[in-house]
């Protein structure tokens, strides 16, 4: 991977010094989501530390010195408000900045992350704007001179996209399976993909994939069945994309 793939040649340029050098834990259970905020962050001097769940990003903090944690919501096991809360509770981290990472952009959303202890809220998908003046937000000190974030067209890396778009493909073939099985996990699966997909696809280029995602998780979340047309629906609009993104 070339994470320099992520900024224009003309973006190198850019005062972003001011600001280098921020040591950042990126917390989310989606690797490849990790992968993306890492490839944006570290060619600007930034040291990144990744984990996967909110239990390891507990340990990641009590020895890390982190400026900035960029924590997603949605995670398995300890989820990031509760990992948030955690924290807190530590000596030492009550100002630490924990920025939620989150595709719910609705307004009492964002105030159960604040009542958890989180500090801003970073709206998925995740663009290098919102990233670098988010960082800008927590992460200046007083004598920092006024640093610009990286702008214009932002190109992703081949491997990564590619990555995407085989994981898509494994866990629609999954879903199926539940499905034509009757599982009774299948809608957690199913919920899990929609999850996934309406969090990253934007960020590798494919932001209609994502808002459809985006809109079939609420979809889901209101109760619908698995037998209704909008799952169906879902799953070949899923598969019809990635396919053709692959071609």
């Amino acid at each position: 991977m070339d994470p320099e793939a992520l900024i224009d040649d003309d973006l190198n340029d850019e005062p972003a010094a001011t600001m280098a050098g921020l040591r950042i834990l990126v917390v989310d259970d989606v690797a490849l989501n990790r992968d993306l905020v890492t490839a944006l962050l570290a060619p600007h001097g930034h040291i990144v530390d990744e984990a996967p769940g909110g239990a390891e990003a507990v340990e990641a903090v009590k020895s890390g010195n982190y400026d900035i944690v960029l924590m997603d919501v949605q995670m398995p096991g300890m989820n990031g408000m509760e990992a948030t809360q955690t924290i807190r509770a530590m000596k030492g981290l009550a100002t630490l900045p924990i920025i939620a990472m989150t595709a719910q952009a609705l307004a009492s959303q964002w105030e159960t992350c604040r009542e958890a202890g989180m500090s801003d809220h970073l709206p998925k998908p995740i663009t290098p704007a919102s990233l670098f003046a988010m960082l800008k937000k927590w992460a200046a000190t007083e004598t920092d001179e006024p640093s610009a974030a990286p702008t214009g067209d932002v190109g992703v890396p081949e491997e990564l996209r590619d990555e995407f778009l085989a994981q898509c493909a494994d866990d629609l073939a999954r879903v199926r399976l539940l499905l034509t099985w009757k599982s009774p996990t299948a809608l957690k699966e199913l919920k899990d993909l929609a999850h996934r997909v309406a969090g990253t696809a934007a960020m590798v280029g494919l932001a209609d994939l994502s808002d459809d995602a985006a809109a079939f998780g609420e979809t889901l979340d209101r109760g619908a069945a698995l037998d209704e047309p909008e799952c169906s629906e879902f799953l070949a609009r899923v598969e019809r994309i990635t396919k053709a993104a692959a071609a």
